[in-house]
């Protein structure tokens, strides 16, 4: 594989395509707007059970089957690479702190596990899992194992473990429940304002003392919503009424979604693999993918673990894509410089060019946070 070809291609093209590692298991289907969406992971052979595999094999330090445990990638926050639930099933799957759930998420340089603060007495099976409707920043809030769970800027937590603020909330309501922004608000997801907008306010002001904000940002909030504000507090920088209409926003869609006012937005999961999918070898590609110097060596990728991330994207487009099994041994291949482009012809002439597109959209979606 030289410069001019393959993933060099995509480096230098790398485009604004949004570029999902789809997961594997399922969603409820026709989950009702307000209700939980219960999650399923799957097992056996997958691109995401190919690349959790290969993080516990890392993090364990012993060889693990597809059979022992179950995995779903899933979208449960704003960026736009999938979290990896993992359930072990099998003692081989379980760490010291026990057979505990994880969910593996890419930051920065590394996958991390959202739950490693958290202890699990009792082993928590793939159908106790639940995403909620309502979110806290940028992550959805979780029910697992009864548990209900919500994120606290760096993991998630136990909502218990969340002592909220106590604000005085009477000036907050009676402005929110008369304001224009409310009333737009209320109007755009098709809600009478009269009947719902108390009930909206309320929420509103529980949400900010849930999140332990202070009484000095609801009560710039409520200037916000009544709209007395100067254009200088409202765009100038590092603007204080400009971070809690950011919060407000937040506290309001958590709200609708909670109250069933708006569609639910569905944590990405497997609808476009085809059938079939699981009898697909997909370890020769992500070996090969992860071994070739282009990608080990990119200044974008920069690590083990967002190369994995990348050659596991990779493979989930391809398969979505509809390629078999000879798609994959052929791009195998390529990655190892064993063939060129030349090898492609003619039953497989559009590869390339799927492989293209899905190495653009893969590389956009592996962002850093801290540049």
């Amino acid at each position: 594989m030289n410069t001019g070809q393959g993933f060099i291609r995509a480096v230098c093209l790398a485009g604004a395509i949004a570029g999902l590692l789809l997961p594997t298991g399922s969603a409820t289907a026709g989950a009702a707007a307000g209700a939980d969406v219960a999650i399923t992971p799957g097992t056996g052979p997958s691109p995401e059970m190919a690349v959790a595999r290969r993080l516990l094999q890392q993090e364990l330090g012993r060889s693990i089957g597809d059979m022992d445990m179950a995995v779903a990638g899933l979208e449960i926050n704003t960026d736009t690479s999938p979290e990896l639930l993992v359930f072990p099933l099998a003692d081989t799957a379980c760490a010291g702190d026990g057979c505990r759930p994880r969910v593996l998420s890419l930051s920065d340089g590394a996958y991390v596990d959202l739950f490693a603060g958290l202890s699990w007495p009792e082993r928590v099976t793939p159908d106790q899992f639940f995403v909620s409707p309502s979110y806290h920043g940028a992550y959805y809030d979780l029910v697992v194992g009864g548990r209900s769970l919500v994120h606290n800027g760096s993991a998630y937590v136990d909502a218990t473990a969340i002592e909220p603020t106590r604000l005085d909330k009477a000036a907050f309501l009676e402005t929110c429940s008369q304001s224009d922004t409310t009333r737009g608000q209320l109007e755009s997801y098709g809600r009478d304002p009269a009947a719902d907008g108390p009930e909206l306010c309320e929420c509103l002001a529980e949400g900010f003392q849930s999140r332990q904000h202070s009484q000095q940002k609801l009560d710039l909030y409520r200037r916000y919503l009544a709209n007395d504000a100067t254009n200088e507090e409202l765009y100038g920088p590092n603007s204080p009424m400009q971070d809690v209409s950011d919060i407000g926003l937040e506290v309001q869609e958590s709200c609708m979604g909670m109250k069933g006012w708006k569609d639910p937005i569905m944590p990405s999961t497997t609808l476009d693999y085809p059938p079939g999918y699981g009898a697909r070898d997909f370890d020769g590609l992500i070996d090969a993918c992860t071994a070739q110097p282009w990608v080990t060596s990119s200044r974008h990728l920069g690590t083990p673990q967002r190369a994995l991330n990348f050659c596991g994207c990779l493979t989930s487009g391809v398969l979505k894509a509809g390629y078999g099994q000879s798609g994959f041994d052929r791009l195998a291949s390529f990655y190892r410089d064993e063939i060129s482009e030349a090898d492609f012809e003619p039953d497989l002439s559009s590869l390339l060019d799927e492989h293209d597109k899905v190495s653009e959209s893969c590389i956009d979606s592996i962002r850093w946070t801290t540049q």
